[in-house]
């Protein structure tokens, strides 16, 4: 069946994402590497919204009501527009969405279906800190050099594409910093520190190395002070080694040691400084206005000079604007220091709402044509015609017009949808599934995750019969949650993995109930129809579907080679709730099973199929015999051998 699906449907829930710092090499000693994913946009297109994990601590707890997102709740009286969770219950460890798959083969993450640890890494869906393209271990290709795994985000690492290319994020820069400023506080001497070009990191490319100026001879206080020009010509030579300066130290280049030659260099620059600084305070000079209509140039005094040189560091990392202003802070004491620089005040914040878009219109009750015309069959009478349509037949309908698109989706032409033996369950299938809202829906002998069938119980509030015939226990173990719908029909068989442990973890009442949740029933409780077949469930488990099943009157229980007859004698027995409630049971291939196990089913009032077929310890006779016994109350006859059905 082929399902025409709109990429606008897919919805997830998530808030907002966390990402945290903190990575170790697969196979090598653990380095810092970068979890904030960086927002350029490469092969891998946009970075996937990341949901809650519903596990950690955070997602475990109450909404404070105190907060400004729960102020704005309807739930304690706030208008209800912002749209976010409590701060405090802020995902610790967002996971990837339910829809996410890999960029190679284009399959979701299929870690749940394999115990070994060792073998889960290669098939587990990984999203790069860096390109952001989300793939299995597996599938990549390249073999140069291993993914740095990031421990505390989960499903994130740097893929071995960027690694191999050099690329890495800011993490790394930003933990050297801390580690730096640890290490200053524990210096107690001048001897325990370590020298300036260790400790700066800069990043140095054979185009950008900073060009070698031989040093200037320095000019004597005689020399200066005898030249009529030598307050302008050193305030223009200051003011030009200024700005080398400045030039030199904005160009910040990380990852790479400084060399000596330019610690060297950086070094003179400021002893020339200083030194012109010392002889300025003695010899302050005035320039006149050459003409009245000029106005007088503005004075530069060395405090000035030493706030605006101390401006220029700003651009430099911190560590060299440390080291580099004690010394200045040593010149002369006849420098004043320049007043201290008001902020202007800060605005006040004012608050943000969060602006949704508004819900989806009704579909149209006609149809447009081209001429603003409008067709004389209504909507109604559409729905009639498409309703004889099949599934594939639809999916063209929705192809001709966006009003056509929107009838065929209605749920009353998708009651039911059957994926049965579909070779792989894609995003945009599940969007689909969501989109239609089915009653039916049909899942059997599919690689059905447990992630993608979670997703799907979630937005399916009206299912009422699932089929998971074939699935692993690891998929179906989904139902096991609070969010289940309340089915009337559940398909069971040959479930690998299903035995008595698995059942009672199905059928108790669920343990995931969010805060004000009392209820504390079986979400399998209103059952009608149950399909066993094939599974290695006893005696336990029939105690479990008696206790938390009221409503069932269908059970399927073939090729259960572990029941006996005591087994039917536990069904029918006084007081249990199936003994009245059973219309129809299937005990085909039970081997165990004998002819006393039909003496048994005399309790049952509503009893009125018994299948009985291929049990080699039954005998005809003793059908035959059951169907004398019985028809003094009721009528019952042998369709097939060993297939007993009560005569309307």
């Amino acid at each position: 069946m082929a399902m025409s699906l709109s990429a606008d449907d897919e919805d997830y829930d998530s808030d907002q994402d966390q990402q945290r710092a903190a990575g170790k090499v697969k196979g090598k000693p653990g380095t810092p590497t970068s979890v904030k994913l960086v927002s350029s946009r490469t092969t891998a297109g946009a970075r996937r919204r990341r949901t809650r994990c519903r596990k950690c601590e955070a997602c475990l707890r109450t909404e404070c009501g105190e907060c400004h997102f729960c102020k704005d709740m309807k739930k304690f009286g706030g208008p209800g527009r912002m749209k976010q969770s409590c701060i405090m219950r802020q995902c610790i460890a967002p996971v990837l969405p339910h829809t996410a798959i890999c960029l190679e083969c284009g399959e979701a993450g299929k870690e749940d279906t394999i115990e070994a640890d060792d073998d889960k890494f290669n098939v587990m869906l990984m999203e790069c800190s860096i390109c952001n393209e989300i793939v299995h271990p597996g599938c990549l290709k390249v073999k140069e050099a291993d993914g740095v795994v990031n421990d505390e985000l989960p499903n994130c690492w740097e893929c071995p594409k960027c690694s191999h290319a050099g690329k890495t994020g800011k993490a790394k820069l930003i933990k050297e910093e801390k580690l730096f400023r640890k290490k200053k506080r524990s210096w107690k001497t001048s001897e325990d520190r370590p020298s300036l070009p260790k400790l700066i990191h800069f990043k140095q490319e054979p185009e950008d190395e900073l060009p070698e100026t031989p040093p200037k001879p320095k000019e004597s206080d005689q020399s200066r002070s005898s030249s009529p020009k030598a307050g302008p010509s050193t305030e223009n030579t200051d003011s030009k080694e200024k700005r080398k300066l400045k030039m030199k130290l904005k160009q910040r280049l990380p990852h790479k040691e400084l060399s000596k030659e330019l610690s060297k260099e950086l070094n003179q620059e400021m002893q020339k400084i200083e030194n012109s600084l010392a002889n300025e305070n003695h010899q302050p000079i005035k320039s006149e206005p050459e003409s009245e209509n000029e106005e007088p140039k503005r004075t530069i005094n060395s405090s000035e000079k030493l706030h605006r040189f101390s401006k220029g560091l700003n651009g430099s990392p911190w560590e060299l604007r440390h080291h580099l202003l004690p010394n200045l802070r040593n010149s002369p004491r006849g420098i004043s220091r320049p007043p201290p620089s008001v902020s202007p005040p800060k605005c006040v914040q004012m608050e943000r709402h969060v602006i949704r878009p508004p819900p989806i219109s009704p579909p149209p009750d006609s149809l447009p044509l081209v001429d603003d015309k409008i067709h004389i069959m209504q909507r109604e009478v559409w729905m009639a015609v498409f309703s004889y349509l099949s599934h594939k037949d639809l999916c063209l309908c929705m192809r001709v017009c966006k009003t056509w698109n929107r009838w065929c989706c209605d749920k009353r032409l998708w009651t039911k949808i059957n994926l049965n033996h579909c070779k792989s369950i894609t995003p945009l299938m599940l969007s689909g599934i969501i989109r239609r809202q089915p009653v039916t829906l049909d899942l059997g002998w599919t690689n059905m995750s447990k992630k993608q069938l979670s997703w799907l119980t979630n937005r399916l509030p009206g299912l009422r019969n699932l089929v998971l015939a074939g699935c692993s226990w690891v998929a179906v173990s989904a139902l096991c949650s609070s969010n289940c719908p309340l089915l009337h029909t559940l398909d069971l068989q040959w479930v690998e993995g299903l035995k008595d442990a698995q059942m009672r973890d199905l059928l108790s009442p669920p343990t995931d109930n969010r805060p004000g949740q009392l209820d504390n029933r079986s979400k399998l409780r209103n059952l009608v129809e149950l399909h066993l077949s094939g599974l290695d469930v006893t005696d336990v488990s029939l105690r479990l579907i008696i206790r938390y099943m009221p409503q069932l009157k269908k059970l399927n229980l073939s090729y259960c080679n572990h029941l006996t007859d005591q087994s039917i004698n536990l069904l029918t027995a006084a007081g249990t709730t199936t003994r009245d409630s059973l219309i129809e049971i299937s005990l085909s291939d039970c081997n165990k099973i004998t002819d006393q196990c039909l003496t048994y089913f005399k309790r049952c009032g509503n009893i009125c199929r018994i299948d009985l077929r291929y049990c080699k310890q039954v005998t005809k006779e003793g059908c035959e015999r059951f169907i004398a016994e019985m028809s003094v109350s009721v009528q019952f006859g042998q369709i097939e051998e060993k297939l007993l059905q009560k005569l309307s």
